[in-house]
């Protein structure tokens, strides 16, 4: 096997190709993390906007609470409403809608 896991005796299957490519990110932000913690959230807010639903809004786009307005601080716990896809501070969360047309 000639893959990008070939090291790790893994044939390249997208799959493993998701988990090298999560591993090695990991380890960036792991460095980064070492200098602060913004560099560290701003790492966290891209990745996690890779990996999400199209129809969220990106993190850094989400500036304040949807709800509330309260405009969040730098490294604010976001939550994104899964019918939606808007940005929620904690309070405002219910953090268990259930939303079967969206498959949750």
């Amino acid at each position: 096997s000639s893959g990008i896991n070939a090291e790790y005796g893994e044939e390249a299957k997208p799959e493993n190709t998701a988990r090298f490519l999560l591993d090695q990110l990991y380890v960036i932000s792991e460095t980064i993390g070492q200098y602060g913690a913004g560099p560290t959230q701003v790492m966290t807010d891209w990745l996690n906007d890779q990996i999400s639903p199209a129809y969220w809004v990106p993190n850094h786009l989400v500036t304040s609470c949807h709800a509330c307005k309260v405009q969040f601080v730098p490294l604010a716990k976001k939550h994104h409403c899964r019918a939606c896809g808007q940005g929620f501070c904690c309070d405002c969360s219910s953090k268990s809608k259930p939303v079967p047309w969206r498959g949750w």
